[in-house]
């Protein structure tokens, strides 16, 4: 699978995706370090995993790469690395997400943390 045809995008190789309606949550790894994205999107989107060329272009880097389709589109995106097995994310529930902002709690074992984030 090809990203683009057109540069820079035609750089991008070992392209993975995934397409989602809602929310979707992706694992993968990196060299010793392991990465989660809790993704949603008000909107139908694709999420692109690819290798490609660094600045300078010596070697080559992760890319990740939202595709959304529609307009007015509100996405969120909760990044973890960690290094153990284990991930330190259990899950995310979504309160409130809008053009002010977003409420959302973050579970971990035991415990659960709620944030807001204001967009204003």
């Amino acid at each position: 699978h090809t990203f683009s045809e057109k540069k820079p995008f035609n750089y991008l190789h070992d392209v993975k995706y995934a397409q989602c309606n809602d929310f979707m949550v992706t694992d993968w790894e990196f060299e010793k370090c392991n990465f989660s994205i809790h993704s949603y999107m008000t909107s139908d989107h694709t999420l692109y995993y690819a290798k490609g060329p660094s600045n300078p272009s010596i070697d080559d880097i992760s890319y990740l790469i939202n595709r959304v389709e529609g307009k007015n589109v509100i996405y969120l995106n909760v990044f973890e690395a960690y290094e153990q097995k284990d991930k330190g994310i259990k899950d995310l529930c979504i309160h409130t997400l809008n053009q002010d902002g977003v409420t959302l709690t973050l579970m971990k074992d035991e415990t659960s943390v709620r944030h807001h984030i204001s967009f204003k």
